[in-house]
């Protein structure tokens, strides 16, 4: 009976040490919060401030709670838009680009595929040093280990691995890991941001360059 209070798991005797472990603050969910806030809301906020009175009225016809429910709405809205082709450019500029390093021409060549195009690889090139993808290659090496005994291991890949080990060993580490990974995004939206205000200023210009009509602010 002695041993009673450690198979419940108090330590040291404490009646309040499950409490106050339930209470500790679990920063991976805050940073799973501020990476929504920066990938998806800022970003959806600031496309909407820019292009204000396109998407929603800034006088005169809604009171400041209306405008202020418009304008989240509209931010979020457009936050998920910028983000859905934020991950579409991943995969056609990003992904591509580092299937084209050196690296990856060698694993292309052994297993008889086609080499990627050779701008792609010039850009490669320039965008990646020689031994980026050698860190990658180790991850995967060690997922492969884990997963391959089931045949899983295409399932997932080594960065979405090395993030849930984390999840499950070293939470502090793994709040690091997403606030870059948060940065990342963030910047990402904020290239489509500028892309998609270029792109309608440019159309603003021809409209009032041509003289049809002037529905554009």
């Amino acid at each position: 009976m002695a041993g009673g209070g450690h198979d419940l798991g108090l330590e040291s005797g404490q009646p309040g040490a499950d409490n106050h472990q339930a209470m500790e603050p679990e920063p991976e969910k805050f940073f799973i919060g501020m990476m929504e806030f920066f990938s998806i809301l800022l970003p959806g906020a600031l496309l909407t401030y820019l292009l204000k009175g396109y998407f929603y009225p800034t006088s005169g016809k809604l009171d400041g709670v209306e405008q202020w429910m418009v304008f989240l709405f509209s931010s979020y809205l457009l936050g998920h838009f910028i983000f859905f082709v934020g991950s579409w450019l991943d995969d056609q500029l990003y992904d591509r680009l580092r299937n084209a390093t050196y690296r990856q021409q060698v694993r292309q060549r052994s297993e008889g595929k086609k080499l990627p195009w050779r701008l792609t690889r010039y850009f490669a090139e320039r965008f990646f040093k020689p031994d980026d993808d050698m860190v990658v290659s180790h991850a995967a090496r060690i997922r492969d280990t884990y997963l391959d005994p089931h045949g899983t291991s295409s399932t997932i890949n080594a960065f979405q691995w090395c993030k849930a080990r984390l999840a499950l060993e070293h939470r502090e580490a793994l709040a690091m890991v997403q606030r870059f990974e948060a940065d990342s995004k963030f910047f990402r939206s904020l290239v489509v941001v500028l892309w998609i205000v270029i792109v309608w200023v440019g159309i603003i210009w021809i409209v009032r360059a041509l003289g049809i009509g002037a529905p554009l602010n």
